[in-house]
């Protein structure tokens, strides 16, 4: 059936009638940007040198310069190297301020209370061939603890008696050839030189601690005992 009103759809679909030309008109009404107008949008722009220009056309002087050196090809490559030399730099300066503070922890203010650490400490793990005499021993502490972990290093001199001097070697067991010598920081003048040091017997202090870091030194006088003990 044909109207007197008739419309051709601009959208397609040929002719409408009169309550179909109203509805059609409404949607058009309401989606006139969508269906009627083209989007004209810029694009963005996908290159840093394309970006990085025209937002130096609006920006004059200094910073236009610093916009510019972000168009080098190199540019991400150099600012990656930058980065990484300075996180290496911080790390450095975070360890040898660490390495820079030491402490010292004693074991007793009097020769009864050292020849009692001594004595327990060394029990833990072999049995005594004898007393102990005296006794002589700290420990050094480097680092704070707080920015990583922190090394000990433990210095100590026994004194026994002579006939119990072979006996102590027998239970010291291995021998150390493979040693390096290490000095306390606290001035001691009980600890060995490296002259003297290079005199002493030594031995792997593993059967009397439990570990091969250090070493066990006897001395030529047949009653004192040298012990390293150092971190590993």
């Amino acid at each position: 059936m044909k109207y007197k009103n008739q419309w051709t759809d601009p959208l397609g679909g040929g002719f409408l009638s009169p309550i179909r030309i109203r509805r059609r008109q409404t949607t058009l009404q309401r989606l006139p940007h969508r269906h009627l107008q083209p989007i004209l949008a810029p694009k963005r722009p996908t290159h840093r040198r394309r970006q990085v220009t025209r937002l130096a056309e609006v920006i004059p002087g200094n910073a236009k310069l610093q916009l510019d050196s972000c168009s080098d090809p190199n540019f991400k490559q150099k600012n990656t190297m930058r980065t990484r030399l300075a996180f290496l730099l911080a790390i450095a300066i975070i360890f040898s301020g660490c390495g820079t503070q030491s402490s010292v922890h004693t074991f007793g203010k009097t020769a009864e209370e050292r020849i009692a650490t001594m004595t327990d400490l060394l029990k833990k793990r072999i049995s005594l061939p004898g007393p102990i005499l005296d006794a002589e021993c700290f420990e050094e502490q480097q680092g704070d603890g707080q920015l990583g972990p922190s090394d000990f290093t433990f210095f100590a001199r026994i004194v026994v008696e002579k006939d119990d001097f072979a006996a102590w070697k027998t239970v010291a067991g291995e021998k150390n050839s493979n040693w390096d010598y290490r000095s306390p920081k606290a001035n001691t003048s009980w600890w060995p030189t490296k002259e003297q040091a290079d005199k002493l017997e030594m031995y792997l202090p593993k059967p009397m601690f439990g570990r091969n870091n250090g070493w066990v030194g006897f001395a030529d006088d047949g009653k004192t005992i040298y012990i390293l003990k150092i971190p590993m």
